[in-house]
């Protein structure tokens, strides 16, 4: 069975569970037997046009293009990786009038909840 890693904003559905295996020969017959096991988690996944604007899909350490429609094998690995976006510092809500203007501070990957294999 394919093993999905479920983000951790979306663990709250699963019981905290990060890895489940479940059936499925595509991705979206995966999504199913996901919402049959964890109800709710389909809607936040996908939207009426399927899977949302805003997540990554990832098979077995490749970006996947086909979303929905990506066949898998026994043996996949399916992330879902939701885009990660931030506010604006106050500091910058005015345009800087030279990049020298715009704090810098050092971003701490271990912070984030993502396989070190994307981060290197």
């Amino acid at each position: 069975m394919p093993a999905v890693w479920i983000p951790a904003l979306m663990r709250d559905l699963t019981g905290g569970e990060e890895v489940i295996q479940i059936p499925g020969q595509t991705v979206r017959q995966v999504i199913e037997n996901l919402e049959v096991r964890f109800p709710g988690i389909q809607n936040r996944l996908c939207d009426e046009d399927g899977l949302r604007h805003n997540i990554l899909l990832v098979i077995d350490g490749e970006l996947s293009h086909r979303r929905l429609r990506q066949a898998l094998s026994e043996d996949s690995e399916v992330h879902f990786l939701p885009a990660i976006s931030g506010g604006v510092y106050q500091s910058i809500a005015v345009k800087p009038e030279s990049i020298d203007q715009l704090p810098t501070r050092p971003v701490d990957m271990k912070l984030f909840d993502v396989n070190e294999a994307f981060i290197n």
